[in-house]
């Protein structure tokens, strides 16, 4: 048994260091291509602009350091960031698949889709933000968070090498670690800032081919609203559940293509129902398709709507679909009692 052991240790060695076909070729990981640290560095800039085009990072570790008013766009997707003692800089990350780390920073806006979002001793910071896990503050004052803006045509395919859904977003469910007893060192926002078209405008020419889409219609991620949403005095709310991306989309183009200003998406989020919850969402004799879609999907996305016209109006749009593509909860009184078994659902997947 050892000597067929040691034959085939010896052939599996002398096939590596040949190449595989008997040439002089060294052993497999001889031929990777080297990585340069500095291609994935942006330290110690004064002003002017820093640009990586799809599949410059390609999943690599990217870091930020003592850089001033400087633009960084990245256009690619990274395994993790870090962005330490930068001053006035406007920044753009592709999705990551690990964790956002924002350090001792002023004054700096930043665009950007991540699994983990966190920041310590950063003060007057603008954050439009996708992130798959409660945000986490700490030691921070004066920061304002929004949903992730910008779409281009490779980020869903980048969303996908990162494992990231963009329909999972927590953006506005801040976690503070040191909440200050006069007030809330963060606010939340439903409006894009104007430095978000401004600084997409002045992107270097070297990523010029890449088109960045700020039309919600268009978005890879849902513009979301969050608690910013003006609720009317109706308190309507209508849930919608898709269960394919691909039915989400649709839906979402739909809505925002044929509806009136009272009409908001609120949240997203895609989860895998368990049984019980299936049957708590699915509980009618009406929804029982639904309920059997739901046990053998990979997935549910769910899109929770408001506005006195949101039950009509996104009933119309799932019809469009064709039968049994999306579930609607199609009153106000069935719209808000799913709002509420949905909510209950996600809350369970924040951690």
């Amino acid at each position: 048994r050892s000597s067929t052991m040691g034959c085939l240790a010896s052939k599996d060695a002398s096939t590596e260091q040949s190449g595989g076909d008997g040439s002089a070729g060294g052993y497999s990981w001889d031929t990777r291509k080297e990585v340069d640290v500095k291609d994935f560095t942006v330290k110690g800039l004064q002003g002017g602009s820093v640009a990586k085009a799809p599949g410059k990072l390609d999943g690599q570790i990217f870091v930020v350091a003592d850089c001033h008013n400087t633009d960084i766009y990245v256009f690619d997707h990274t395994a993790s960031v870090t962005i330490d003692d930068c001053v006035d800089c406007t920044i753009f990350l592709g999705p990551i698949k690990g964790s956002l780390f924002i350090r001792d920073c002023k004054n700096c806006r930043v665009i950007v889709s991540c699994q983990q979002f966190r920041s310590r001793e950063c003060y007057n910071c603008e954050v439009m933000l996708h992130v798959g896990t409660v945000p986490i503050i700490e030691s921070s004052k004066d920061i304002t968070f929004g949903c992730f803006r910008g779409a281009y045509f490779q980020l869903a395919k980048q969303f996908k090498s990162a494992h990231l859904s963009p329909y999972v977003n927590y953006w506005h469910q801040i976690h503070d670690f040191t909440k200050n007893s006069d007030g809330l060192n963060y606010t939340l926002t439903g409006e894009t800032p104007s430095w978000v078209a401004e600084f997409i405008a002045r992107k270097p020419d070297d990523v010029a081919h890449v088109q960045v889409d700020l039309d919600p219609v268009g978005a890879t991620v849902p513009l979301t609203a969050g608690p910013t949403a003006s609720v009317d005095g109706s308190g309507a709310a209508t849930l919608a559940v898709a269960f394919s991306q691909k039915h989400a989309r649709a839906l979402l183009q739909a809505v925002l293509e044929s509806v009136s200003d009272d009409t908001t998406l609120v949240s997203t989020n895609e989860v895998k129902l368990g049984d019980t919850e299936v049957d708590k969402l699915f509980a009618t004799s009406e929804t029982a398709e639904f309920k059997k879609l739901a046990i053998e999907s990979d997935s549910a996305i769910g899109l929770v709507f408001c506005g006195a016209s949101s039950g009509p109006a996104v009933v119309k749009s799932a019809a469009g679909l064709g039968d049994g593509a999306v579930y609607v909860s199609a009153n106000s009184a069935s719209g808000g009692k799913a709002v509420e078994i949905w909510g209950s659902i996600a809350a369970t997947r924040t951690d």
